[in-house]
């Protein structure tokens, strides 16, 4: 059956929603750039390539959004309500016949939705940024150190020990090479190549290295042999084969289908963590409207505070829990699952403080009743 919202829950949805959306892209801007700038100060270590900064950055934005929907939306909703709260709307909704749980219903599409979007990241397209970011780590790590490892006047050993380089000066500011010698040797002939300056080179695709060596000659046939082939060149280009790279899948970068097969102890952790990531959304949801409640000259920010130390509370209490749970020292429901009660304990605790379901009704005397009667 559709249920149809009316103007009041229309306008508090629209209300929770561009809260929601603010409170998202102010954190991801400030992970972003925090990520950007960490990647670009191993860039300029040369630890990584430059050219890898922006793509590990907007991958492992992918990572930050699964951390930042669920306080980004419980944030949202607070601060629409606190609002209301404050400008004595609620008073108005309240008499309109809004109580606390009939205002549940308005933000429900929005719990639902943000809470679907979680689990589609946290159980395929987060891993898969993961192992991605892993790779291009790794791949990085190796271009850096390969595109280092030349040095003046030391023979180097390139293309998987096929071939040798040496340059007799080397500019690493501009990465350019002086009097250079290359041999490569194939299963067909040895080709040596003399040039007078060179640079390197990568190829933006294939991560292929490539020596650019200018003014030179070209050697090529066998030791030993008359028949070599001798060629001058202007501008010569050496492709060196781009770095094997074995990257090991952790837990959280393995595929869901993989982990549902698995019968390794960390998959069946990581199986359990990512879903109960979206159980993360709707419980910080649901603590949001009662946890909002503020009184007439109470400020709007107070409640913020008393709820970011909830979530503080709750998100070291899971890490400590999922390191727990990783080393054999507490078994999963009470890792993982058991916090995740405990804040459903909370919440329902909350609700009933907030509609008095803890309250003991007053008993009135019999003779307390007569004695207002008439005579």
């Amino acid at each position: 059956m559709r249920v149809q919202l009316g103007i009041i829950d229309r306008y508090l949805l629209r209300e929770a929603s561009s809260g929601w959306l603010a409170v998202t892209l102010v954190l991801m801007l400030l992970m972003m750039g925090s990520g950007f700038a960490r990647f670009l100060g191993r860039a300029a270590a040369g630890k990584l390539p430059q050219e890898m900064v922006l793509k590990l950055v907007a991958l492992s934005s992918i990572e930050y959004l699964v951390v930042i929907l669920p306080i980004s939306l419980m944030l949202g909703i607070m601060l629409a309500l606190g609002r209301l709260y404050r400008d004595n709307e609620m008073a108005a909704i309240a008499a309109a016949g809004f109580g606390l749980q009939r205002l549940y219903r308005p933000f429900m599409p929005l719990l639902l939705t943000v809470a679907v979007l979680t689990a589609w990241l946290s159980i395929d397209l987060s891993p898969w940024a993961s192992g991605r970011v892993n790779q291009l780590r790794d791949m990085g790590r190796q271009e850096a150190t390969e595109l280092q490892a030349f040095a003046a006047g030391q023979f180097r050993s390139i293309m998987d020990g096929k071939g040798v380089f040496y340059t007799e000066a080397l500019d690493h500011k501009h990465g350019l090479f002086t009097n250079v010698f290359v041999r490569v040797k194939s299963e067909e002939d040895t080709v040596l190549i003399l040039a007078k300056s060179g640079r390197q080179e990568v190829d933006p695709k294939t991560r292929a290295r490539i020596l650019v060596l200018q003014n030179g000659y070209r050697y090529e046939g066998e030791p030993g042999e008359a028949d070599y082939l001798i060629t001058a060149f202007k501008e010569h280009g050496v492709r060196i084969s781009p770095p094997r790279v074995v990257t090991n899948l952790k837990s959280s970068a393995k595929p869901f289908q993989s982990l549902l097969k698995s019968s390794d102890k960390s998959d069946w952790i990581e199986l359990n963590w990512r879903l109960s990531v979206p159980l993360t959304v709707l419980l910080l949801g649901l603590m949001a409207v009662p946890l909002s409640h503020s009184k007439p000259r109470e400020g709007r920010y107070g409640r913020l505070v008393l709820a970011l130390v909830i979530y503080l509370m709750y998100s070291n209490l899971l890490t400590v829990g999922r390191v727990a749970t990783d080393e054999g020292k507490l078994p999963v429901f009470i890792g993982i699952w058991a916090i995740h009660l405990g804040l459903m304990v909370y919440i329902f605790w909350l609700l009933g403080s907030r509609e008095g379901w803890w309250r003991r009704p007053k008993l009135i005397s019999a003779d307390s009743g007569r004695s207002g009667a008439p005579a």
